[in-house]
């Protein structure tokens, strides 16, 4: 079909007046989000064949985000997507009466400005135009809103191909565009929403892990130290809570030394000395380590978790260390901004109670009511004579009361 027009938008040199009505800008727009949501997901499939994962958004690595963040430069998926946005639209201009699906909706269709239908070549050069357009979005998209003002509601790519969109005779559909350009709206700015969530939240972590974050290096030195005892195939050590209440009150007596400097010597702390006399303290045994025997204390620097691995070497490698004894199974890990402390220690022995058989007690005479059975306590011999005695005298008296005897 042609429909031949003038700049005034009316046949020429024709008895009965044709009126042509220029598509705006609004249903345009409406258009183009409907073909988005077509083209939205064909964009993520061909991302997807091509080996870069538009999907790592809901993982949890922040590689994962770096890597589809470097993949937005790739030339040969930008040459890809390109190449299949151009097939989309030389189908349909071309092929189907000038009319993508979302303009096929809307009533509306792309045409030359004599009226011809598209011609490959025309068509190409509109899809370079689009291009153009497109990098007006850093002069306030004035490639797309020139349809605005424009007399035959042109953007920049139909000046250069010498195209107008026109309304055909089809009634447009515009409650439902409204619905799939809400949609699509939805789609790419809550993509692009999710995807700069999690790089937030995972750089923040990442910073936080680079500065020192003392909750995770407590956490990692632990957990390394664990991992390496089962590779040693040692017992891992349990967290005891004990233990990890003791260290708090460490490290706020660490933090209580002003003279400490941030350098990475010894001199940075109390050797040790804080630990030993608490140690001495019976109070604060009973009260910190009544499960535990034999602690010994550990310390270093807050750093960032990747450090944790060297940390925990450093100690491993230490004459004697308990972290390579299996008998060490209790401890614990907790830091501040400044300090890190762990102690490992032995699991306390509970003594075992002396156990006899009714027989012993029978032939030893320890009986007494007030002591259950085989847990009766050990006597000395002086002990173990009188209480004799006074069985006897207890015997003979019960037997006189028995006979009558006063």
């Amino acid at each position: 079909m042609k429909i031949n027009m003038d700049n005034s938008g009316v046949s020429p040199g024709s008895s009965s007046v044709s009126q042509v009505k220029y598509a705006g800008f609004g249903i345009r727009f409406l258009a183009y989000w409907v073909d988005f949501l077509i083209l939205f997901p064909l964009g993520l499939i061909i991302q997807q064949i091509i080996g870069n994962n538009p999907f790592a958004i809901f993982k949890l690595a922040l590689s994962d985000l770096q890597k589809l963040q470097a993949s937005a430069y790739n030339p040969l998926g930008i040459i890809i997507s390109l190449a299949c946005a151009l097939a989309f639209f030389l189908i349909f201009w071309v092929n189907y009466d000038g009319a993508t699906p979302g303009k096929k909706l809307l009533g509306i269709k792309i045409v030359k400005a004599d009226g011809e239908k598209l011609t490959y070549p025309v068509a190409i050069i509109r899809y370079i135009g689009y291009l153009v357009s497109a990098v007006t979005i850093f002069f306030f998209e004035i490639g797309y809103l020139w349809i605005i003002w424009d007399k035959k509601k042109q953007a920049f790519h139909d000046k250069i191909a010498g195209t107008v969109v026109v309304k055909t005779e089809k009634q447009p559909q515009i409650a439902l565009a409204l619905f799939l350009t809400l949609v699509a709206i939805f789609l790419i700015f809550g993509y692009m929403g999710a995807a700069m969530f999690k790089g937030f939240v995972l750089g923040f972590k990442a910073v936080q892990q680079k500065s020192g974050d003392p909750v995770a290096y407590a956490q990692a030195i632990f957990t390394e130290t664990n991992k390496y005892r089962s590779a040693q195939n040692l017992p891992t050590i349990t967290e005891e809570p004990n233990i990890c209440s003791y260290i708090s009150k460490r490290i706020d007596e660490l933090e209580s030394q002003k003279t400490l400097t941030h350098n990475n010597t010894n001199s940075d702390y109390d050797n040790h000395q804080g630990f030993l006399g608490d140690m001495n303290n019976p109070q604060l045994r009973s009260l910190y380590f009544v499960k535990s025997d034999n602690q010994t204390e550990y310390y270093g620097h807050t750093k960032s978790v990747t450090e944790a691995p060297n940390m925990v070497s450093s100690w491993v490698a230490l004459q004697n260390s308990q972290l390579r004894d299996p008998n060490y199974t209790f401890g614990c890990v907790r830091a501040d901004k400044r300090f890190a402390v762990f102690i490992v220690a032995t699991q306390a022995q509970i003594p075992t109670p002396t156990v006899y058989n009714p027989q012993q007690l029978n032939n030893n005479r320890v009986v007494n009511p007030t002591f259950p059975p085989y847990a009766t306590p050990t006597m000395s011999a002086a002990a173990q004579e009188q209480l004799t005695s006074f069985q006897q005298q207890f015997d003979a008296a019960k037997n006189r009361i028995q006979q009558g005897q006063h």
